[in-house]
C-alpha cells in the first residue's frame, strides 16, 4: 500500500505540472498573437519608406521634368550593378563637411599634409601641343602633325531652336568631394567623398546648368550617385543611365561627365590647379579629357568628339582666360562612344574648395551657352 500512494501522488504531480505548463503555453500564444496583429496594424498605418519618395527619389528609373521647369529634366536612375559594399567609403559626417574652414576644429600636427596651390595651364610648355589656340597633351599612337590635321576640320554638331534638352550633364563619380579648407594644409583624415549633393560633383553641375536656365536652354541633369554604395562598376552604371537617357532624348547633342583631379605626391601633399584672379578671386582650372580610339573601332567618332574639345576649350578662355589645363587626349573610353559631344571634365582636384570648383562650373555653363549661340542652325 505504502508504495502503491508514493506512485499515486507521483502520478498526481506529473498531471498538474502538465496541466500548468499547458496553461502557460496557451497563454504565451495569446499574447503573441496579440503582438502579431499590432504589429500588422501598424504596417498597415505607416506608409512604407520607399513608397515615401517623390519624383526626385533616387530610385526612379527614368528621368521626369521637373514642375517649375518643363525645360529642365532630372534624372536619377540606378541600376543593380551598386549593390556591392564599398568598405573605402566611410562618409564624413555632413555637419563636418558644411562647416567653413574657419569654423573648422584646429588639424592635429601628424594629421597636417601641405596644399600647393599651382597654375596648370602650361601655355608655354613645349611637351604639351599647341595649336589651333589650344593646349593639348597627346598620350595616342597619333602624331602631333595628325592630331593637329584633324582639328583642322570644323565640328559638324549643330544646335536647334527646340524646347527638347540638347545638353546632359551627369557625374559618374558624383560622390567626389573637395577640401574644405582655404589653407596651407589640408587634413589627411578627410577621405574626400560626400554623398551632400551641395558639396559634392553634383553641385557644379547645378552651377553650370544655371547658366542655361538663365539663358532658357533645355537640359538634364543626372544626379545619380553612380559610385555609391560601390566605386567599383560606376562607370557600367552612367552607362546604363547616359544609354537609356539618350534613346528617350533624341535630340541631345553634348553629354558631359563632371568629374574632380586628385593630384597627390607619395609624401602626401597635394596639388590645387587653381586660376587667381587680379581681385584674389580663386578659380579651379578645368581639364577636358577626349578619348581617342585604340583600333578597336570602340569609340568610332572620336575625331568629333575632339573637335568638340576644342571648341570647348577656346569658349572656356574666351569666357575666363587662363581656366583650362592642357586638354587630355588618350586611349580610354569613359563612355564617349555614347555620343558625338561625349567629354569627360574634371573640374579643379580635391584640394580645391567647393566654392573655387562651383565658380568653374559656372564659366563652364557660360561656355556652353556661348557653343550654343555659336553652332546653331
Amino acid at each position: 500500500m505504502k508504495r502503491y500512494r508514493k506512485r499515486k501522488n507521483k502520478g498526481a504531480a506529473l498531471v498538474f505540472l502538465s496541466a500548468l505548463i499547458l496553461a502557460c503555453s496557451l497563454f504565451l500564444s495569446y499574447e503573441v498573437l496579440k503582438s502579431e496583429e499590432a504589429y500588422s496594424a501598424m504596417q498597415k498605418k505607416e506608409q512604407h519608406p520607399l513608397e515615401q519618395f517623390n519624383e526626385d527619389n533616387v530610385l526612379d528609373t527614368e528621368p521626369k521634368p521637373k514642375s517649375v521647369n518643363p525645360k529642365k529634366e532630372e534624372s536619377s536612375l540606378q541600376t543593380d550593378e551598386l549593390s556591392e559594399e564599398n568598405e573605402a567609403f566611410e562618409k564624413v559626417p555632413l555637419e563636418f563637411e558644411q562647416k567653413t574652414s574657419e569654423s573648422l576644429p584646429p588639424i592635429p600636427k601628424d594629421c597636417q599634409k601641405r596644399v600647393i596651390e599651382a597654375d596648370l595651364s602650361y601655355k608655354d610648355n613645349k611637351t604639351f601641343l599647341h595649336t589651333h589656340k589650344i593646349s593639348l597633351k597627346n598620350s595616342t599612337q597619333y602624331s602631333d602633325a595628325e592630331i593637329s590635321a584633324i582639328l583642322d576640320t570644323d565640328m559638324k554638331m549643330r544646335f536647334k531652336e527646340t524646347d527638347e534638352p540638347q545638353f546632359l550633364i551627369y557625374h559618374t563619380h558624383a560622390t567626389e568631394s573637395f577640401n574644405p579648407r582655404d589653407e596651407e594644409f589640408y587634413d589627411s583624415r578627410y577621405n574626400w567623398r560626400s554623398r551632400d549633393n551641395t558639396i559634392n560633383m553634383v553641385s557644379v553641375g547645378d552651377a553650370a546648368l544655371c547658366e542655361l536656365e538663365k539663358a532658357d536652354i533645355p537640359y538634364i541633369h543626372d544626379t545619380s550617385q553612380h559610385d555609391y554604395p560601390s566605386y567599383n562598376g560606376s562607370y557600367k552604371s552612367s552607362f546604363n543611365s547616359v544609354s537609356q537617357i539618350l534613346s528617350k532624348n533624341k535630340e541631345i547633342k553634348v553629354a558631359l561627365d563632371l568629374h574632380r583631379d586628385a593630384i597627390e605626391k607619395d609624401s602626401g601633399e597635394i596639388t590645387k590647379p587653381v586660376l587667381i584672379l587680379e581681385d584674389g578671386t580663386k578659380l579651379a582650372q578645368i581639364m577636358i579629357i577626349a578619348n581617342c580610339d585604340d583600333g578597336s573601332n570602340l569609340i568610332p567618332n572620336w575625331r568629333e568628339n575632339l573637335r568638340f574639345a576644342k571648341e570647348l576649350y577656346l569658349a572656356l578662355e574666351n569666357v575666363c582666360p587662363g581656366i583650362c589645363r592642357p586638354i587630355l587626349l588618350a586611349n580610354r573610353k569613359y563612355n564617349q562612344q555614347l555620343s558625338t559631344g561625349a567629354l569627360l571634365i574634371e573640374v579643379g582636384g580635391h584640394a580645391n574648395t567647393v566654392l573655387e570648383a562651383k565658380r568653374s562650373g559656372k564659366v563652364l555653363g557660360l561656355a556652353l551657352k556661348e557653343i550654343y549661340e555659336d553652332f546653331k542652325e
